[in-house]
């Protein structure tokens, strides 16, 4: 049986995929500006894909319904809410070098 998938938690950050070739940053962007106020805006060329951060949820929720399936420069982009990113800790061991002999107290 498939794994079902969890729908994404509401956020402010959203995940823009499946970005024609022919559209500019400046384009996106100015399509995103047209819902609210961004906070912050990253365009990743060499993956079609760009990162939008709205000053407010309820922008951000508003973007994601108008935009996702929204036709622009001759490809069907799909927007949904930023998933998080596990952080992968890791483990650093220090070592000490004492001289020998040592009195640990």
């Amino acid at each position: 049986m498939a794994k079902k998938c969890s729908q994404a938690k509401a956020c402010k950050q959203l995940w823009v995929g499946g970005i024609s070739p022919a559209v500019t940053k400046e384009d996106l962007e100015a399509e995103f500006r047209k819902i609210g106020k961004i906070e912050d805006f990253k365009f990743y060329r060499d993956r079609n894909t760009a990162c939008v951060e709205f000053f407010n949820l309820e922008d951000a929720s508003q973007a994601m319904k108008i935009m996702n399936g929204k036709r622009i420069g001759g490809e069907h982009i799909r927007v949904d809410f930023l998933r998080s990113q596990t952080i992968k800790r890791v483990s650093v061991f220090l070592y000490v070098v004492l001289p020998f002999p040592f009195i640990i107290q």
